[in-house]
């Protein structure tokens, strides 16, 4: 078997990956979905605080549309491979 690069359970949801990146979310102690981005190794390389978080995966984009606290714009995704 393989080493463990994320431990089971440590979010609710991984999405898929795309250049090295993936969105995940875990939930909040208001059980609302926090939303961030892991790199392939499992760190957290955007902090899991925006509201929502629009899919990026699959669409070779540069940034992603972000909500945090009723505010909404974009963020540049830090992409690992190009």
């Amino acid at each position: 078997m393989g080493d463990v690069v994320v431990p089971v359970g440590k979010y609710a949801f991984i999405d898929g990956v795309e250049h090295g990146l993936a969105r995940v979310y875990q939930y909040d102690g208001d059980n609302k979905k926090k939303w961030g981005i892991i790199d392939i190794n499992g760190r957290e390389v955007v902090p899991l605080k925006y509201d929502e978080m629009w899919n990026f995966w699959g669409h070779n984009r540069e940034t992603t549309r972000v909500i945090e606290s009723g505010v909404e714009y974009q963020i540049a995704l830090p992409y690992q491979f190009e």
